[in-house]
């Protein structure tokens, strides 16, 4: 199953974990309802609900294995990051696009 996928930090094109993208089907570029927040957290950036920012990032079409791999970097499992549903200005047509937020411990 492939999961429309919006990513705003390391995972976008040009920057350092983009390679996990591979393979992946390249949607389009789009921001973030301004309902978030982004927070510098040194290596990579987070998200956090009840903000009023627009975020930039893009929107991805990714595989189950490649999201697999991406759980994992982003640490779902042990609870740094929580996938779920992003309100964003266009979703491409796609009913839920899901992206990472930051859970702030």
């Amino acid at each position: 199953m492939e999961t429309i996928l919006f990513v705003y930090g390391t995972l976008r094109t040009g920057e350092k974990n983009h390679r996990l993208m591979n393979g992946s089907y390249f949607i389009g570029n789009t921001t973030t309802k301004p309902q978030y927040s982004i927070l510098d957290l040194g290596e990579y950036p987070g998200l956090i609900e009840g903000g009023s920012d627009s975020v930039p990032g893009e929107v991805w079409l990714v595989s189950s294995k490649n999201m697999s791999k991406i759980d994992q970097l982003e640490n779902v499992a042990g609870g740094l990051f929580r996938r779920q549903p992003v309100n964003l200005t266009s979703c491409f047509g796609y009913p839920v696009v899901e992206t990472y937020f930051y859970r702030a411990i």
